[in-house]
């Protein structure tokens, strides 16, 4: 009788073990891409690649912005919860892109952030830090862009 139990609680650890390995291996392939990057370096590697299929998105208001931003930045204030962003994403089909979101220290963005991963946006990146802290560890390499944003069309 022990010996049937014993195979009983074995074969259940089994299935229990397959279902949870099914599961991991269905979060992972799902196509979410959600990130959170730590360290400027990961930003300042992502900036210099000059990759098209990426868009940081700087949320700072319009006086920050023109003050000093990284010149592939477009400048979508976060100042309404999310409408003019989701409205903007929408209009251009950004919803396939890697989408990068920077503010002045990491609020913005990961309110952001939240509202797009709501909102069914699947590559989206989180930058903890804010562009001051960018800037201070690269001042040296790198020249900040100022002015408007060209993007507001």
């Amino acid at each position: 009788m022990k010996t049937n139990r014993g195979k009983s609680i074995i074969i259940l650890i089994l299935f229990v073990l397959l279902f949870v390995s099914i599961c991991v291996i269905i979060s992972l392939s799902s196509g979410r891409n959600y990130s959170i990057i730590v360290e400027p370096s990961e930003l300042f590697e992502i900036v210099n690649c000059k990759r098209s299929d990426i868009l940081i998105v700087d949320l700072r208001d319009e006086e920050e912005y023109i003050r000093g931003h990284i010149d592939i930045s477009i400048n979508l204030p976060l100042d309404d919860e999310g409408e003019k962003l989701l409205e903007y994403l929408a209009r251009k089909k950004y919803d396939n892109r890697d989408i990068y979101l920077l503010c002045q220290s990491g609020y913005r963005s990961s309110s952001a952030f939240n509202i797009l991963i709501e909102n069914g946006y699947h590559k989206v990146h989180n930058i903890r830090f804010g562009y001051e802290e960018y800037y201070q560890c690269y001042k040296d390499d790198y020249v900040p862009a100022v002015g408007i944003c060209n993007c507001k069309d």
